[in-house]
């Protein structure tokens, strides 16, 4: 039985989410469209979305990447409390992925000592265990974040102009990408 069209126009955001979120579950894309053809349209006035987008989305990146450093840093505790000599390739993967995240945000400018300053601590596990990493495979973090800024500029829709930095030298200038 199809559901009438105003069924649909009547609900309230939170229950489009929910609905939204039920259809995803079942993969119904047809009920997905029907859920944001049937939405209501309103007209707002923001901030620019360049703007907007890019502050939203580095925040979300960090986010992401203290998980992925968190994770590492757990694969990392549990292989050398399990199977000990064995955690140097999550150790890697824990070093690779600091250094991929240094990499991003300093190619919008944004250095890791003001990182760190707007940031959320890291937590301890990551902490002890970046202490005890070997240090950063350069090109797997360069490649990381080649990866993540590329997938990032397709979801945006804005174009970048991120910049090059060499964050393992103190005295580093930036240029632009050609």
């Amino acid at each position: 039985m199809k559901t009438p069209t105003a069924v649909y126009e009547a609900l309230t955001p939170i229950q489009r989410v929910r609905a939204a979120f039920a259809a995803m579950a079942r993969d119904d894309q047809a009920e997905i469209d029907r859920l944001r053809r049937t939405c209501p349209k309103k007209t707002y006035t923001q901030t620019d979305a360049a703007y907007a987008d890019t502050m939203e989305h580095l925040i979300s990146l960090s986010l992401a990447m203290s998980h992925d450093m968190l994770t590492a840093a757990l694969n990392a505790y549990l292989s050398a409390t399990l199977t000990p000599g064995h955690c140097e390739e999550d150790l890697q993967v824990l070093a690779n992925v600091n250094a991929a995240g240094r990499l991003i945000f300093e190619r919008f400018g944004i250095d890791h000592d003001l990182l760190q300053k707007t940031s959320l601590p890291p937590h301890r596990a990551v902490r002890v265990m970046l202490d005890a990493a070997p240090p950063p495979d350069m090109k797997a973090a360069q490649a990381l974040a080649d990866d993540v800024t590329d997938a990032w500029s397709h979801a945006i829709r804005v174009p970048l102009e991120p910049r090059r930095v060499d964050w393992r030298a103190p005295d580093s200038t930036t240029q632009r990408d050609k």
